[in-house]
């Protein structure tokens, strides 16, 4: 399922490249967030990055859509936690807690964003006190 979306994504995309003089880069912006999204679902977390690295990049080519930047923040933590880079996760997620501009739904951000930032907390505190407990045990 996730390949048909992928495929019509890819389409659109290619599509709005050939129209580049007609379309802002929002549009382009939300199928990379969406194509992002699905890349990091099954698994393809380096092409989803760049997915949201792409948005966040030419952020300031976004006329309408100011809540992609923030979103793509958000969604390229989430990518890193799943990769367990988990330093670099917690700076694209504060990095979208930390957006000035403000959007309709900037509270599903920052309840995203603490949802993972509180697990990524319980993650590395755990790994420190097995740590301890290791280096007790030697």
């Amino acid at each position: 399922m996730a390949d048909s979306f992928l495929q019509k994504i890819e389409e659109k995309l290619v599509q709005l490249q050939k129209d580049s003089n007609k379309s802002s880069f929002d549009q382009v912006a939300c199928l990379l967030l969406a194509k992002g999204v699905l890349l990091r679902n099954v698994g393809q977390n380096d092409t989803a990055a760049h997915c949201f690295e792409t948005i966040i990049e030419r952020q300031k080519e976004i006329t309408r859509d100011t809540f992609l930047p923030p979103y793509a923040a958000l969604e390229l933590g989430i990518t890193y936690f799943f990769s367990n880079r988990y330093d670099e996760s917690l700076k694209w997620i504060k990095k979208a807690e930390s957006n000035e501009k403000k959007f309709l739904s900037e509270a599903l951000v920052h309840i995203r964003a603490h949802a993972f930032t509180r697990r990524i907390k319980e993650i590395k505190g755990s790994e420190h006190q097995h740590t301890h407990f290791v280096s007790d045990m030697i």
